[in-house]
């Protein structure tokens, strides 16, 4: 028996382990050489076939494949403690019935949530292929959950530092701020019906005017930046709202449109381009 026989039933043993109720692992191809490259692969049966099975596969010394139901939603993995952490943790879930998948013309998308409430999904398309699995599948295994629950505590910190450069620049000039999928907006509204716009998306600040015109810095430390170009971004726009600063369009022109541009307080120019 040779190296990758034995991490081979060792992998299993320690799967089998980890099984519970009457669900069951077997082998459904024994470890064989093909070309002289390694192949392998078990069947994971869920509680009284009730849950589709899972199909791990060896693919040589590097690769690992798990494969769910009809094969469409899989991950390509290595033999690294995570990934085989992670196969256990599949098992676990599938056979517990904690998974969702979508179908729609053509591909699938497999939500399986793991004990601690994180989510590893795979979005699979469908066409004839081989027996042996193609190149190219990448593991698709992301902490859902957690990036989800980050994503809104980001999104408040954010809300906070508008907010409180929004009450110290605009005084009491009305703003609304609104969080969406792009990101964290602050719109204010300049005399004569002019408005402007801010926008926090990830390391991406954007000052819009008119929505058709935007000036787009990029923001280094989150805590300590976002909050000073927030300031100095309202306290401009307070500015042009008290008509003390105006938006002069350049003759650079930019997709066959001018630019704006902005002399600050500090005396830069702020360039707008055609947004």
């Amino acid at each position: 028996m040779g190296e990758l026989d034995v991490r081979w039933e060792s992998l299993l043993e320690r799967l089998r382990s980890s099984l519970f109720g009457e669900a069951s692992l077997m082998e459904t191809c024994l470890p064989t050489e093909v070309d002289g490259s390694f192949f392998a692969d078990a069947t994971v049966q869920g509680l009284g076939k009730s849950e589709p099975d899972l199909v791990l596969t060896c693919l040589g010394e590097d690769d690992l494949l798990l494969s769910f139901g009809d094969g469409t939603n899989r991950w390509e993995l290595d033999w690294s403690e995570e990934s085989i952490e992670m196969i256990q943790g599949v098992i676990e879930a599938v056979c517990a019935g904690r998974w969702k998948q979508y179908s729609a013309p053509g591909r699938k998308h497999l939500d399986v949530e793991l004990a601690d409430g994180t989510v590893v999904d795979s979005t699979g398309w469908q066409a004839p292929v081989g027996l042996i699995p193609m190149p190219g599948w990448l593991r698709r295994a992301r902490k859902r959950e957690q990036r989800l629950k980050d994503g809104e505590q980001h999104n408040q910190g954010v809300v906070n530092v508008l907010r409180a450069a929004a009450v110290a620049e605009l005084g009491d000039r009305p703003y609304e701020i609104t969080t969406g999928p792009a990101g964290v907006e602050l719109q204010t509204h300049a005399n004569g019906g002019e408005h402007f716009r801010i926008r926090s998306r990830g390391d991406v600040f954007e000052l819009f005017y008119q929505d058709d015109f935007v000036h787009v810095d990029f923001v280094m430390d989150l805590e300590e930046e976002l909050a000073v170009m927030a300031a100095e971004a309202l306290h401009e726009v307070r500015r042009v709202c008290d008509g003390h600063a105006s938006m002069v369009p350049a003759k650079t022109r930019v997709r066959g449109r001018p630019m704006y541009e902005l002399t600050t307080a500090g005396g830069e120019i702020w360039r707008f381009i055609p947004a």
